[in-house]
């Protein structure tokens, strides 16, 4: 679930290689030539010379780019190039020569065609990474090294998204879970992003490549985003939501398949969000929280097919946590954060639904009904207009209609918002580190 600055994405193939221990090239293996099959895995890899201890050199690099000392960076790739085959080669020395040259659009191809995914699943990322902190963009030498996470089965979205839109997603933009062992920069940790949004990086169509869900970090801040949620929420309404999704280590599972709906259902339904992002036509914050906003509705409305009341519920568990626990306590604020955008919209929504409301005895937000299936309810007028736009855009002659479509729904009332304020912003604060 992406969209610059801030908006997050999952779904297109992957490119593994089956490394042999010869001296050949790589043997490539695509996910793309096992269309329809769920199941379909990379070979297993013969070897990988690890003679030497790379991750000790992983680390060096780590600290080599929070120093920002580029002859080191581009010395100790080159190193990785030559001590080990857990990455592939070529990407290695597109990184190299990028660092020495500084000049990353050779990174572009390699990286919409993800040819950085090493046999095992084994990611290093490196470059300029862009981050948005306080409305202001900050630009820095950023690394993300890891392994990737199995995708996600999403089920039948192609089916339902032509029973909605009258034909299937098209080509929906991917989000990668990926477990993360080091991280610099405006990435991981803390003070880093969790979601590593494409266009971040430095690079010419970087927004034709995967997102990375840091699974590593996620885990982390979803401790804290349940916190949250027992503040906000009352007792039942919080055990509800946190037993839905299985505590802190379910979280993890069920964000997953939600953010996996989020884009293969919600940013691949409507104009295609490369078009959008490419043509600036979510020119702001705000902009980019109403697509997220609409990407969520269309998601949890193809859950409920596919799925039912119940399971979906446990979808709307993840979003609502994910939503209120952790995106509505961005620094940026509603003035410049796109999931604080939408979360604002996300809550409005929920209260017009008529089954969230405030508790008399504790002042806390409560369901009217603590199951799976109301909870999944509320999210109706959420869903019924993020259905409608999506709609809407499908009938657009031009993109540019898109600024006219969005801004009709952008506006939240004065008493929403202040509720928003008083009953999930205020009870947490102190409880994130995030930026």
């Amino acid at each position: 679930m992406w969209t610059h600055p801030g908006v997050r994405t999952h779904q297109e193939s992957h490119q593994d290689r089956l490394i042999t221990g010869s001296n050949d090239r790589p043997t490539p293996w695509r996910y793309s030539d096992h269309a329809g099959d769920p199941d379909a895995r990379p070979p297993e890899v013969a070897s990988i010379d690890e003679s030497e201890d790379v991750d000790h050199v992983l680390t060096d690099l780590q600290d080599a780019i929070a120093h920002g000392d580029l002859h080191d960076v581009a010395a100790l790739v080159d190193h990785l190039g030559r001590a080990t085959q857990r990455f592939p080669q070529r990407w290695l020395e597109l990184l190299r020569d990028a660092l020495r040259e500084g000049r990353w659009d050779g990174l572009s191809a390699a990286f919409a065609a993800r040819e950085f995914i090493g046999p095992r699943g084994d990611v290093l990322l490196l470059g300029r990474y862009r981050q948005q902190r306080d409305g202001v963009d900050h630009d820095v030498l950023s690394m993300l090294c890891g392994r990737l996470k199995p995708r996600v089965d999403l089920g039948h979205v192609a089916a339902v998204s032509e029973d909605l839109f009258g034909h299937p997603p098209q080509n929906p933009p991917e989000a990668i879970g990926i477990e993360v062992s080091h991280a610099a920069g405006a990435v991981g940790g803390a003070g880093g992003e969790a979601f590593v949004v494409p266009d971040g990086w430095g690079w010419t169509e970087s927004h034709r490549g995967p997102a990375f869900n840091d699974m590593t970090e996620q885990r982390k801040r979803f401790g804290d985003a349940m916190e949250c949620i027992k503040r906000i929420l009352d007792e039942p309404t919080a055990a509800l939501l946190t037993g839905l999704v299985g505590g802190v280590d379910g979280m993890v599972e069920a964000a997953a398949m939600e953010y996996g709906l989020h884009d293969a259902a919600g940013h691949g339904n409507g104009i295609h969000l490369s078009e959008k992002l490419g043509g600036g036509h979510l020119p702001n914050a705000t902009y980019c929280g109403f697509e997220e906003f609409r990407a969520d509705g269309v998601a949890l409305e193809v859950a409920g097919r596919m799925f039912g009341p119940e399971r979906a519920g446990r979808i709307a568990a993840s979003n609502t946590i994910v939503r209120l626990g952790l995106d509505a306590h961005r620094l940026g604020g509603l003035d410049a954060d796109t999931d604080a955008q939408c979360t604002l919209l996300h809550f409005h929504h929920l209260l017009e639904s008529g089954l969230l409301a405030i508790e008399g005895s504790t002042g806390r937000l409560t369901l009217a009904r603590h199951d799976a299936p109301t909870l999944w309810r509320a999210f109706k007028p959420q869903r019924d207009l993020a259905i409608r736009v999506t709609q809407c855009e499908l009938g657009l002659k031009k993109p540019a209609g898109l600024s006219w479509l969005y801004a009709t729904h952008f506006n939240v009332p004065a008493s929403s918002r202040h509720i928003f304020q008083e009953k999930v912003v205020a009870p947490c604060l102190g409880v994130h580190s995030l930026k």
